[in-house]
């Protein structure tokens, strides 16, 4: 186990953020939240003159719906417990490892 403080610290914050994006605020994780299709359509609708305005025209409300569907089916509640962690080991995997349990994972 390392005894720097400076390496527990930075281990224990990263983690720590980690995880906390991957549950409590995992809906604020994603690459696009689930409204955004919504949004992008409603911008480009507020200019006629743009020529975007007619793509985004395209977007039916029944496309819509199966992305905000399957955003859901994809992005649900996890807490520590039930993530998986595909994790590469450096020299001391101990100091991660106990550090990821001591969390709950």
């Amino acid at each position: 186990m390392y005894k720097e403080e400076n390496k527990n610290i930075a281990r224990k914050s990263v983690l720590k953020a980690a995880i906390e994006a991957l549950t409590l605020c995992r809906k604020d994780s994603t690459l696009a939240p689930k409204d955004y299709i919504r949004k992008v359509k409603a911008f480009y609708r507020k200019d006629e003159s743009d020529p975007r305005a007619f793509i985004v025209d395209e977007l039916s409300e029944e496309t819509i719906i199966r992305w905000e569907e399957f955003y859901d089916s994809v992005i649900q509640d996890r807490t520590a417990r039930s993530i998986k962690v595909a994790y590469l080991s450096g020299p001391n995997p101990e100091n991660d490892l106990t550090e990821m349990t001591d969390m709950g994972l």
